[in-house]
């Protein structure tokens, strides 16, 4: 089976699911001038559907997100008011699940998702979870094929064939013991310190040094020599966090050039409500392009006031300074994801960081969206 079959098939197979699971299917449907995999119809509920074949078992973030901003695009390109929903063939980890069902704002099922939905289906449905079983089989050796070729393979070796099939559903996601080793005991403390860290001025030094500790976590071998509360040339203006980029990670070294800076900025506001375009307008100061310095991550824990990103950008416009606003839901998700990143290493039992699974893809998400939002 190779891939063109693999889609073919996997697309079938997801229609007779969403038959068996009582929807009225339109296969291949136009949508204004857009064709869609499906639009299927269950009393009230109408959806748009479409279906991925990702040939690997367990593939990375950055693949992940481009296959479903793909998928969605499709579906956001008809115009149409029904829910969006994405099938894809491969396994999610839960971190990398719940990070593009909230980016995307779309539901998305895995291999685990429809392994279930199969398996609570009665027994006249017998042949579906066949076929189904069988082309999961047929999958797994085709994604054997495609780990082989990968790039990041070694030149010689072999890969490990997959294990069988358990039966008919495969081995849910299980956390490795960790035991004490330093790196993964930091994403709980990082967690609890986060949700337990006050708002309000007098923690705003509590909460710089909670996100000093969480940008280490996440890209401590990138983001270097961090200097707090540095004070500008003439003494007046100060910036919580600055660092200097160490060269080698895919998104840092892209971000540097783009926008010619050589300083990375993090404005911490910790503030009970969020920040408004007074905010923008005086951290602006002292992002500053002349001193290549023209990147602020200003971040905040509640979601920005709407003008907040208006001031955003005009800095951007005619600044050319680039301000990405966070809030702390981006920082759990980073967290989510780092925590998955550090796992699936240990699992392949190698020091070399997994760029596809990088919490980056947070913030390269983050980036795009506000470029394309904003105007002329």
């Amino acid at each position: 089976m190779n891939l063109r079959e693999a889609q073919q098939r996997f697309h079938r197979l997801c229609l007779r699911l969403f038959d068996a699971l009582g929807y009225e299917v339109a296969a291949e449907t136009l949508q204004g001038e857009v064709r869609i995999d499906a639009s299927v119809r269950k009393d009230e509920e109408h959806l748009l559907v479409e279906f991925v074949v990702v040939p690997a078992r367990r593939p990375g973030l950055g693949i992940l997100r481009d296959k479903v901003a793909g998928a969605r695009a499709q579906m956001v390109e008809t115009g149409s008011s029904a829910r969006q929903r994405v099938l894809l063939s491969c396994m999610l980890d839960p971190a990398h699940l719940e990070w593009l069902q909230s980016e995307f704002d779309m539901e998305i099922w895995g291999r685990e998702r429809i392994l279930d939905e199969l398996a609570a289906l009665p027994a006249d449905y017998q042949s579906l979870k066949k076929d189904f079983q069988e082309f999961v089989a047929k999958l797994r050796r085709l994604e054997l094929v495609t780990l082989r070729a990968s790039k990041n393979d070694v030149a010689g070796t072999t890969a490990p064939a997959p294990p069988p099939l358990p039966g008919f559903a495969e081995s849910p996601v299980s956390p490795l013991d960790f035991g004490e080793a330093e790196e993964f005991s930091k994403y709980g403390d990082l967690r609890k310190r986060l949700v337990d860290t006050k708002r309000g001025p007098s923690h705003a030094k509590a909460y710089e040094v909670l996100i000093q500790d969480i940008v280490r976590y996440l890209f401590g071998d990138f983001l270097v020599d961090p200097r707090p509360q540095r004070r500008t040339e003439r003494g007046l203006d100060f910036m919580d966090i600055t660092y200097r980029v160490r060269s080698g990670h895919p998104f840092w070294d892209t971000l540097t050039r783009d926008f010619r800076t050589r300083a990375i900025i993090f404005e911490c506001k910790n503030y009970t409500k969020g920040i408004t375009p007074s905010q923008i307008y005086s951290t602006e100061r002292y992002v500053n392009v002349g001193a290549l310095r023209s990147v602020c991550f200003l971040v905040s824990r509640e979601k920005p006031h709407e003008h907040a990103e208006l001031a955003a950008f005009g800095a951007m416009r005619e600044g050319g300074k680039l301000f990405v606003l966070l809030d702390d839901s981006h920082l759990h998700q980073m967290l989510n994801i780092r925590e998955t990143q550090l796992r699936r290493e240990a699992e392949k039992k190698t020091l070399k960081r997994d760029f596809e699974d990088d919490p980056s893809e947070v913030l390269d998400q983050a980036i795009y969206d506000f470029l394309t939002r904003m105007g002329r």
